[in-house]
C-alpha cells in the first residue's frame, strides 16, 4: 500500500513538472539548442513604475558567434523612469530590453500599462544618448573632452546633467541639449516564445 500510494506521488510531481514551461525551470545550454533567434525593430520606452522582469533571460553570442538564449531566475528590477527597448507588444504585456548597464542586456516581459513612448515622458529618463557631446568637470566649468556613449543621468540642474558611462569611471557634466533619448534600433531577440511567457501568468 505504501509503495503505491509512494508511486502515485511520484507521478503527480512529474506531470506538474512537465506542465511547467517556464523558460527559468528549463537547462539554459538544452534550451538554447532548440530557440529561434529573429530580427526586430525594436523601439524606445521609458518605465513609468517600478517593476520586476517576467520570465528574464540573457542573449549572449558563443565562440562560433551565434546567438545563445539564457534564462536566469533571479529577479531583476526596472526602475520608474529606466529606459528600455520594447521588441514586441501584445494587447497584455510588451517583451523589453533594459537600455542601461553592459552586455548582455537584460530582458524580460512587463505589463504594457507601465510602458510609455511618449516623448516628454522620456526627456525625464533616467538615462541619455550622447554622440559625441563636449563634457565638463562641473557646470559651466572647464570643458574635459568629447564622449560618446548611452549613459545614466546621475543628478539634473537646470540646463545641466551630471552623467556616467556604463563600467564606471569620472562623472561629467553634459549640456541639456546634448542629450537624446531615442535609441531605436534593430535586435536579434528569440522568436515563438511570447505567448508561452503570457500563459505562465
Amino acid at each position: 500500500m505504501k509503495l503505491k500510494l509512494v508511486l502515485c506521488m511520484m507521478v503527480v510531481i512529474l506531470t506538474g513538472c512537465a506542465g511547467n514551461n517556464r523558460p527559468a525551470d528549463k537547462d539554459p545550454n538544452t534550451q538554447s539548442e532548440n530557440v529561434v533567434f529573429s530580427e526586430y525593430s525594436a523601439k524606445t520606452g521609458i518605465v513609468i513604475q517600478d517593476v520586476t522582469l517576467i520570465e528574464p533571460y540573457v542573449i549572449t553570442v558563443n565562440d562560433q558567434g551565434k546567438s545563445v538564449y539564457m534564462a536566469f531566475d533571479y529577479d531583476f528590477n526596472l526602475k520608474k523612469g529606466d529606459m528600455v527597448l520594447v521588441t514586441e507588444e501584445g494587447k497584455d504585456y510588451c517583451r523589453v530590453i533594459e537600455a542601461r548597464g553592459d552586455l548582455p542586456k537584460n530582458r524580460g516581459y512587463i505589463l504594457s500599462s507601465l510602458i510609455s513612448f511618449d516623448e516628454t515622458f522620456l526627456e525625464n529618463a533616467n538615462q541619455a544618448e550622447i554622440d559625441g557631446a563636449m563634457t565638463y568637470d562641473s557646470k559651466d566649468g572647464n570643458e574635459i573632452g568629447k564622449v560618446s556613449g548611452f549613459g545614466t543621468i546621475e543628478e539634473r540642474d537646470g540646463d545641466w546633467f551630471l552623467m556616467e558611462l556604463p563600467g564606471g569611471g569620472n562623472q561629467f557634466w553634459i549640456k541639456k541639449t546634448s542629450a537624446t533619448y531615442n535609441i531605436d534600433s534593430v535586435v536579434t531577440d528569440i522568436s515563438g516564445m511570447y505567448e508561452d511567457a503570457i500563459k505562465t501568468e
